[in-house]
């Protein structure tokens, strides 16, 4: 029996070569194959970028199973619209976010997503898809929405923005590998927080974007370490909101174990 390939590919970055015709823009979109499923990990900051890259590299969206989205910042979102258009009643896992449709404790008003097309899961804990298959949720508690409208006028509210990441298991190759959109929830916590929910197992393999851009040196060490010594990451493939500086970092301490995903890569985990 043939083993099944699972395979990640950039659809949507600005960093790459660009060549081929792929366009480079400031957003992520993964495009995942794992076993004989195909999912779409966030959508890029638009429509038709990701659709020119989709072509490009021979990724035909009518055949997703999955639709996951991270959070909701635009350049993660946008290009969602465009697999609806050729697979309307995909499966869509958001965030438990108000501004997307999901429950408010500020406003139980329900509001219509506008991926309300699809078939739509609010993502408020982790929980299991299908065998293999995890969603980890999370909230940042640096950035979100803030509220001093009555009764909050006097003590202001900070609502977290909410985040989900996708854990996948291969029990074959007792391997785990974690996508995270934009780690606001800060991506070591994320891993941790992943690794609790396998029951004490090392994140293997962490990819997406970590969101270290605004740290400084010292801290981003200190991540690294986290990320090594507390969630068990051996293997890195950062992306989008990563940073040049570490990258570096993170290049120096997985060694041949860091790969570049630049918009167009193509990596098999």
């Amino acid at each position: 029996m043939t083993k099944t390939k699972n395979q990640i590919t950039n659809l949507y970055d600005a960093f790459g070569d660009g060549s081929n015709g792929l366009i480079l823009d400031w957003g992520l979109s993964l495009y995942i194959e794992f076993k004989d499923r195909k999912i779409l990990f966030d959508g890029g900051s638009s429509v038709s970028i990701l659709k020119k890259n989709a072509e490009v590299l021979g990724v035909d969206f009518s055949e997703l199973d999955y639709v996951i989205l991270s959070h909701d910042h635009s350049d993660h979102s946008a290009g969602i619209d465009t697999v609806l258009d050729v697979n309307p009643t995909v499966k869509i896992f958001l965030p438990n976010d108000y501004n997307i449709g999901g429950q408010s404790e500020v406003d139980d008003h329900k509001r219509r997503s506008r991926y309300h097309r699809g078939q739509l899961h609010y993502c408020d804990h982790g929980f299991k898809i299908e065998e293999g298959i995890y969603m980890i949720a999370t909230t940042s508690e640096l950035v979100g929405n803030f509220y001093r409208y009555p009764p909050h006028d006097k003590e202001p509210r900070l609502d977290g923005l909410p985040e989900i990441s996708i854990l996948l298991v291969d029990e074959e190759n007792e391997k785990r590998t974690l996508f995270v959109g934009c780690s606001h929830s800060e991506v070591e916590k994320i891993a941790v927080k992943a690794s609790e929910f396998s029951k004490g197992e090392s994140v293997d393999f962490l990819v997406g974007g970590f969101h270290l851009l605004p740290y400084e040196l010292p801290q981003i060490q200190t991540v690294v370490k986290t990320l090594q010594e507390k969630a068990g990451v051996n293997q890195v493939a950062p992306a989008h909101c990563t940073g040049e500086k570490a990258k570096g970092v993170l290049k120096e301490r997985f060694g041949d174990e860091f790969f570049n995903l630049g918009v167009g890569s193509r990596l098999e985990f």
